[in-house]
């Protein structure tokens, strides 16, 4: 069934396009975001929080495909979410894998 299913990194500030998104309980709430033109209903990602610390927090599954939106007056891409997991202990160290 998700044998094409594309894995995504979606980022995020504490102010973007001159709104707050520092309290992120909410922000997750919203059940949408902006993402690839390309993201498929059944997809999953990894919210980073690009500051002020740099972090990953929760991992979400697209709830539909990718669709136009208008941002800050240009064209862009959204599509709906669900939270499967809010990561109890956030990953905070990513490292490069040794091969």
């Amino acid at each position: 069934m998700h044998n094409d299913r594309r894995f995504w990194l979606w980022t995020a500030k504490p102010v973007q396009h001159g709104v707050d998104y520092s309290d992120v309980e909410t922000l997750m709430q919203w059940g949408s975001w902006t993402t690839h033109e390309d993201t498929k209903r059944g997809d999953l990602a990894l919210i980073y929080w690009s500051s002020p610390a740099k972090y990953l927090s929760y991992l979400v599954e697209a709830t539909s495909n990718a669709y136009s939106i208008e941002w800050d007056g240009l064209p862009a891409w959204a599509c709906d979410f669900k939270t499967h997991v809010r990561l109890a202990h956030a990953l905070t160290q990513i490292g490069r894998a040794h091969v």
